[in-house]
């Protein structure tokens, strides 16, 4: 069995169970986040992305389309071969792929 860098391979991979949702958020600001923030699948930063990011790194010129606000994620351990790193808490790690609808 390979463990491939892509979804599909991950959800057979010794790794699959690091990859599902945490349901987790140990650390991240509730007030401003919202209690639910990044435990499950969902957009998180879709209702206000702009109040949220922008004047940060993380959001794009006045041309950019900041399309990322729209995608579905949520923390995951962080031995999940899927991750990012979070920019709220760098000890929490987040996954677009555990929400592609495989896992």
């Amino acid at each position: 069995l390979s463990c491939d860098w892509d979804p599909q391979a991950a959800v057979e991979c010794k790794w699959s169970d690091a990859c599902k949702c945490a349901n987790a958020n140990p650390g991240v600001d509730t007030n401003k986040f919202g209690a639910y923030y990044g435990k499950t699948c969902h957009a998180w930063d879709s209702e206000d992305c702009a109040g949220l990011w922008s004047g940060t790194a993380f959001w794009g010129n006045s041309t950019a389309r900041n399309d990322w606000c729209c995608d579905q994620w949520c923390y995951v351990n962080g031995t999940c071969p899927l991750v990012d790193a979070s920019s709220t808490i760098s000890a929490l790690k987040f996954s677009y792929a555990a929400c592609n609808g495989t896992y």
